[in-house]
Order: C-alpha cells, then structure tokens, then sequence
C-alpha cells in the first residue's frame, strides 16, 4: 500500500512541474461506418479540418485523406456497399450530391470520384446518373457505368419557368430506362447501347 501511495504521489508532483504540452485544437476521432463480411470502414475526423476514410479487407487496405485529393466534404458517410463498390456520400446539398466510388476489386487500391452534380447513384446495377453541363436550354445528363466506365448521353430540355437548378420533379433509372417526370408529365429514354 505504501508502494502504491508512493507512486501515485510521484506521478503527481511529475504532473505538476511538467503540465501537458496544450492542444490547440481539439482531437480527432474515427467512426466505424461497417464491419461486415471482413470489409472494414472507418472515417476519421481530423480536427474538423480532414477527413480520412480506411478500408480494410483480409490483409489488403487503402487510406484516401479528402483534402489531399480535393474531394469536398461535410460529413462523409457510407451509402451503400455492394459486391463491386463502396458508395461513400462526401457532400450534398438539396438534390445534389458528390460521392466518391471506391473498387472492391482484387485488391483496394483504386477509387472513382466523378465532380459533378450526382443526381442519382443505384446499389444493384453500377449506374449513375450526374449532369455534366447546362448549355443552350439543355441539361446534359450522363448515365456511366462504374464497372464498365461506358457512359450513356442524354439531353433533355429545360423548362425556362423552373428555377435554374431546379431540373425535374424526379427521375428513375433502371437497367434499360430513365424515366424523367417534370410538371407531372413522364419523359422516356431508352438506355440500349
């Protein structure tokens, strides 16, 4: 006892001479977003400065730091996981969002970022729908393939009594169509390559 007593009181006059060096700012902290099948994914905040995210698979793992690669964030969140991708939201606002698309191929190493407005990114077939420019009374939207990195042009035209960024009411995308509802009305495009 005597010991124990004697140790806590030289730990404590250590921690009044040398006080901790001050942290300017506060930590960081990582969150695991899952943990299923041996795949791993934990985002960490740095500082409210950062985020990192780390994937990690048997004995294979890969570390993509945003600011590093230019990505905006606010807060980065996993989407959806398939058997081909990792759908990580990074930031939206309203109907528009960026997400970073990262390979569960052989190995983790590769990762897509496309930096335009996500308009719509599907779970089951690899599709995504984003708008690639507003010219000439058009909005030209793509629909690519994440496996394939095929894309599929679509033009649709705008409504000049809509607010500018404001393109449809909704929109769905399957395998062989993209339906497009604006005022109530549907648009059909036919997705066949």
């Amino acid at each position: 006892m005597k010991c124990i007593l004697f140790i806590s009181a030289i730990l404590l006059l250590a921690a009044c001479t040398n006080p901790p060096s001050k942290q300017e700012e506060p930590n960081s902290w990582t969150v695991n977003e899952y943990n299923k099948d041996g795949l791993r994914i934990d985002i960490t905040n740095h500082q409210l400065k950062n985020f990192s995210i780390h994937i990690s698979r048997k004995n294979d793992s890969l570390t993509l730091d945003l600011n590093e690669l230019h990505i905006p964030f606010k807060t980065p969140e996993v989407t959806w996981v398939n058997k081909d991708f990792v759908c990580i939201s990074t930031w939206w606002s309203g109907p528009f969002a960026r997400n970073l698309f990262i390979s569960l191929g052989k190995h983790l190493k590769d990762y897509i970022y496309i930096d335009k407005d996500i308009e719509w990114a599907d779970s089951t077939t690899n599709n995504v729908l984003y708008v690639d420019t507003v010219l000439n009374g058009q909005v030209q939207l793509v629909i690519e393939n994440l496996k394939s990195r095929k894309k599929h042009l679509i033009s649709y035209p705008l409504n000049p009594e809509r607010p500018s960024d404001n393109y449809y009411d909704s929109l769905q995308l399957t395998k062989k169509n993209l339906t497009i509802w604006t005022d109530g009305k549907p648009s059909l495009f036919d997705l066949k390559h």
